[in-house]
């Protein structure tokens, strides 16, 4: 009986420890509240982002009446595709200018979020810019992040004071990016970010300003008009 009973014991304790060796996004699971998700017309609710990608995006959203007055409340979430077959980049693609991503339609009620999950690596450029009801960017994992392209996060949000969030939403670092790991990132990614207040670069980024790649620099206006006030780098 002491035998099995040790035998059990080993065995949580295995399961135990193979549990905490699991990288934090293993556990991170997207909660859209009391948000409702918004299907097509097949009943599909999540959609492919961009050719190669590997990513796909859904939109959760509600509306409702409060003190008289209509409220939308809406989100937008990127994740990888488990199900894609090919060779995926992982990155959210780049967009000529606003009207070409595939949200613009829903950019009309208050986000609540966009949120982003771990493994996405890059975030194109005009992706979120001038996205002006949007009052929070989670990056679930910042630190998977590559590539950032021109303007990506330019214009802030609504009226610039989106806040940028880490991980979960209990144990977030609000504020605060570690992207150590990018090696690109565009003009103006930033720019207009007040609740931007802190970052952590790496070594050997590299700039693009107007489509041309630039060794060894922080963009132009990358973080213009943001709130920081500390860099490491």
């Amino acid at each position: 009986m002491k035998k099995l009973r040790k035998r059990v014991i080993s065995m949580l304790l295995v399961v135990v420890l193979a549990v905490s060796l699991l990288p934090a996004g293993a556990f991170a699971e997207y909660d859209p509240g009391d948000l409702d998700p918004i299907e097509d017309g097949d009943g599909n609710s999540w959609f492919p982002l961009g050719e190669n990608s590997g990513l796909e995006y859904a939109y959760y959203g509600r509306t409702y009446i409060e003190d008289g007055a209509l409220v939308t409340e809406a989100e937008i979430v990127i994740r990888i595709d488990s199900d894609y077959a090919g060779s995926p980049t992982h990155k959210i693609p780049d967009y000529e200018n606003e009207t070409d991503r595939p949200w613009v339609p829903k950019d009309t009620g208050v986000y609540l979020r966009v949120y982003i999950e771990d493994g996405v690596k890059g975030i194109g450029s005009n992706a979120f810019s001038n996205m002006q009801y949007t009052s929070e960017f989670v990056i679930e994992d910042p630190i998977d992040l590559e590539y950032i392209g021109e303007n990506a996060f330019s214009g802030g949000g609504m009226n610039g004071g989106a806040t940028f969030t880490t991980g979960l939403p209990n144990a977030t670092t609000e504020g605060s990016l570690d992207l150590s790991n990018v090696e690109t990132i565009g003009a103006n990614a930033f720019n207009g970010c007040s609740q931007l207040e802190k970052v952590t670069l790496g070594n050997d980024l590299n700039a693009i300003e107007s489509g041309e790649p630039t060794e060894h620099k922080i963009a132009d206006g990358a973080f213009a008009g943001t709130g920081l006030t500390e860099i490491t780098i």
